[in-house]
């Protein structure tokens, strides 16, 4: 797992929750981002990504396996 850190005009936001999108697969050609997925993943490994919209920042996830589920 990997956070970004927040881009620094959003790093002052009020802490009133976050703003997360889950957007693909990564590698995606719209990701503009220093990370780059590891070697060492397994074959059958993915990465997904998500977007924090209030840190204008990604988060990126690999696992073999995995479930989103969300609760209120």
């Amino acid at each position: 797992m990997v956070i970004e850190p927040p881009d620094k005009p959003y790093s002052h936001v009020e802490p009133a929750g976050a703003w997360i999108t889950a957007d693909g697969s990564f590698p995606d050609a719209r990701v503009q981002s220093l990370f780059r997925v590891p070697e060492s993943l397994p074959e059958n490994a993915f990465v997904h990504y998500f977007f924090a919209s209030d840190w204008n920042a990604f988060i990126f996830i690999g696992a073999t396996e995995a479930m989103f589920t969300w609760s209120d």
